[in-house]
């Protein structure tokens, strides 16, 4: 298994040597913090940023949001910066930019594997594209905010994103009964990422109990992955109740 990992100071030196990077502030940030060295001052609306500015936006927590808005500027970076770099009159810059991934970012990826991504990437719609954020909530350990992960669902969503062989490719209804209005997105998300067939999903009043509906491969592989119920069916379906819900007791 390939793996990245990187830092706000080796992704700065990367938006400079891409000359800078375009990105659209959707509110104003101010703050300062003389103690570590933090000064962010960024108006909103699209805009030229170096790439300090760039680290400032994405440290930034100061709002609504806090880490959750981080991860979600963190995401809107990255995929602005594979833009970039996948535009032609940015090409040159590859081997440059490149080499300075190897210094300042650690990966297990050749520059011709870093490459050939960027050339993938090229062709493939926004709207193939996807996201999530593993269910979390915000807490503190003295007085650092910090973002705990659902133990429960990061050992499941681990193993859809990283089994070592290719799931069933059979039909996937999810039927989210967890009460919880965005919890399809996450679900949907790990479940498409990891390469599921999931066509369809849809929203039922709240069930106490997780249930996986049919007798296909894929049907035996979820239940196996969430240590759910099974019954016999027509159609494959994975349905998430509120003992499964993001934060439950």
């Amino acid at each position: 298994m390939q793996s990245w990992r990187y830092s706000l100071e080796g992704a700065a030196k990367i938006v400079d040597a891409m000359g800078g990077l375009d990105v659209n502030v959707g509110e104003a940030m101010d703050y300062d913090d003389n103690s570590g060295d933090l000064h962010i001052h960024l108006k909103s609306g699209l805009q030229h940023l170096t790439g300090s500015q760039v680290a400032g936006y994405v440290r930034f927590r100061h709002d609504p949001a806090s880490d959750f808005g981080r991860v979600k500027r963190q995401q809107q970076v990255l995929k602005l910066m594979i833009d970039q770099l996948s535009e032609p009159q940015n090409w040159a810059k590859l081997p440059h930019i490149l080499a300075l991934a190897h210094t300042e970012i650690n990966t297990t990826l050749s520059n011709q594997q870093l490459a050939s991504l960027l050339t993938l990437y090229r062709n493939v719609p926004d709207d193939n594209v996807r996201s999530f954020t593993l269910p979390s909530r915000a807490g503190w350990v003295g007085d650092a905010s910090v973002v705990f992960a659902d133990q429960r669902w990061a050992k499941p969503i681990g193993a859809l994103l990283f089994g070592r062989s290719d799931p069933p490719q059979d039909e996937v209804l999810v039927v989210n009964a967890t009460g919880s209005a965005t919890f399809d997105r996450t679900l949907v998300g790990a479940l498409r990422g990891a390469g599921w067939n999931v066509p369809t999903f849809l929203d039922e009043r709240t069930k106490r109990t997780s249930l996986v509906v049919g007798v296909s491969p894929a049907a035996t592989t979820l239940a196996k992955t969430f240590a759910t119920a099974t019954r016999p069916g027509s159609r494959t379906a994975l349905v998430i109740g509120t003992d499964l819900a993001p934060d439950a007791e």
